[in-house]
């Protein structure tokens, strides 16, 4: 299961899928994106850090937006596949970007997201010292039921979750952090490399 989890995670969830157009939000370094393009795919990105869009246009030579997605005013349509990863516990409103998600999805397009899962054993062990509530850059915290009625309700009849799941991938990591948290009441970033996005929902 586990070899399983790490290959989701290395696509987000879009393996098996025929390649075409996928914008990744929130995309960072762009490495996701290389390692998609590496694959057979059309790719752009959107990323509000302009030094991070910078990068990987010049870096990787894939374009990408600086900005929030609803100021990029992509066409109707547009995508075959579109991936959140880590990113909707940053917006201040999630369902006005899932809409916006569907609107430029095209109709047979899939919409991956990857989020800190609130009903995870790391949540119920550490409590307030649980790494993934990172106040106050997280704004929203989802279970897998949570998240799933919200995708669903954000465009009535436009959204179906077709696989949603919980992981443990990188809960080594987690449970280190929370417990120096626990322990000392902060996060040493320097005491372990930043962690990587895991699946498609949620994790430890």
């Amino acid at each position: 299961p586990i070899v399983r989890d790490i290959a989701r995670r290395y696509v987000m969830n879009l393996h098996g899928e025929r390649c075409g157009r996928l914008l990744d939000v929130g995309c960072g370094d762009g490495s996701f994106l290389a390692r998609m393009k590496h694959l057979g795919w059309d790719v752009m990105g959107v990323e509000p850090d302009p030094r991070a869009a910078r990068k990987t246009q010049e870096e990787l030579g894939i374009p990408v937006f600086n900005g929030p997605l609803t100021e990029a005013r992509f066409d109707s349509g547009s995508f075959d596949a579109i991936t959140l990863t880590h990113v909707i516990e940053h917006v201040e409103d999630p369902e006005s970007l899932f809409r916006e998600c569907h609107r430029i999805l095209k109709p047979t397009g899939k919409l991956s997201i990857a989020t800190p899962n609130v009903e995870s054993l790391g949540h119920r062990l550490f409590g307030a010292a649980w790494r993934e509530l990172d106040p106050p850059r997280h704004l929203h915290i989802f279970s897998l039921k949570t998240l799933a009625a919200l995708v669903e309700g954000a465009v009535p009849s436009g959204f179906s979750v077709d696989y949603f799941a919980s992981s443990g991938v990188f809960a080594g990591q987690i449970l280190v952090i929370s417990r120096n948290i626990r322990l000392k009441g902060a996060w040493v970033e320097q005491t372990l490399t930043k962690r990587h996005v895991v699946m498609t929902v949620a994790y430890f």
